[in-house]
């Protein structure tokens, strides 16, 4: 069974551009986090999905839905969240830590 996110959305049109996904019909498990004490950029499988986010379009939507979805972690948008980085009092407007690409 797969993980799946519900998004804080006023509208269903809002989530329209995932049919222009790369990582459309992609087993989503490949996205998912990885241990905390584990580097994300050493992991096969993240690059793996990272390998998909670098030529999508949507890489801006995808990240945008990271950052307005509570407890999203994993890759998104061609960035990683682990998840011990969702929101940090400190971080203006309460945006989660994202690890991008190299």
């Amino acid at each position: 069974m797969f993980k799946t996110l519900t998004p804080q959305l006023d509208h269903e049109d809002d989530l329209q551009w995932q049919v222009d996904a790369a990582c459309l019909g992609v087993n989503p498990l490949l996205f998912d986090s990885l241990p905390p004490s584990s580097d994300p950029f050493d992991s096969d499988r993240v690059q793996e999905a990272l390998s998909y986010c670098a030529e999508c379009p949507v890489r801006v939507q995808c990240l945008r839905q990271a950052a307005n979805t509570p407890g999203a972690v994993g890759v998104w948008g061609g960035g990683y969240i682990p998840e011990s980085g969702f929101v940090n009092k400190k971080r203006e407007r309460e945006r989660p830590r994202v690890w991008l690409s190299k």
